[in-house]
């Protein structure tokens, strides 16, 4: 009886494996099917148009990315989005130098790029997270974040108390504060205009 107990038992792990791979494949299955999604808080070189009429517009031809003298501008790889392959930025890892020239808007001859004259070019906001920003929570005195800020009207500026605080009409999300913050995005961060992440701001 015991051998006949084990046999059994050995049958039923064999059948949960078989049945953990028949899962398995059929997840893959579907993931290969899976349908475009849409990108979510992309960063878009400066002059870009409205998410939906970037992506009908942009070719996908790198000029905007060669044209960059910072090379800052890289490929989106994502085969699941209607946006792989498209140009992004990350400011809070690499810092947009917002060029007064704006080669990358130039370079753009499907007008995906577009900057009106007098335009100032806008990529994201700075969010300041008052949990971590070391003028918040009270432990250091620091201003990096407005040292850095290289607008000649500073983007970022400590308020009465020594706490700092962003001026959302004045930021371009450049990301020079972030990118030499003690803290680093724990503290502050630049988002895409769409994220709801709301933060102390003027």
């Amino acid at each position: 009886m015991h051998r006949r107990k084990l046999i059994r038992e050995g049958f039923k792990g064999f059948g949960g494996l078989i049945r953990q791979a028949v899962q398995e494949t059929k997840q893959a299955r579907r993931d290969e099917a899976k349908p475009l999604n849409g990108p979510a808080d992309l960063f878009r070189p400066p002059g870009a148009l409205p998410e939906h009429d970037f992506l009908n517009a942009c070719t996908k031809c790198n000029d905007c990315m060669d044209a960059c003298p910072h090379g800052v501008i890289y490929k989106h790889f994502d085969t699941y989005s209607t946006a792989n392959l498209t140009p992004v930025l990350s400011p809070s890892c690499m810092p947009c130098e917002m060029c007064e020239d704006t080669p990358c808007v130039t370079a753009c001859d499907e007008g995906a790029l577009i900057l009106e004259e007098n335009e100032k070019p806008k990529i994201g906001i700075a969010r300041i997270y008052i949990d971590h920003c070391l003028t918040w929570t009270g432990e250091a005195e620091c201003t990096s974040c407005e040292e850095l800020c290289p607008l000649p009207e500073k983007a970022i500026a400590a308020d009465s108390q020594g706490r700092m605080r962003v001026k959302a009409n004045l930021c371009d999300g450049c990301g020079h504060c972030t990118s030499h913050c003690p803290i680093g995005p724990d503290a502050i961060e630049i988002v895409a205009l769409s994220n709801e992440r709301t933060q102390p701001t003027d």
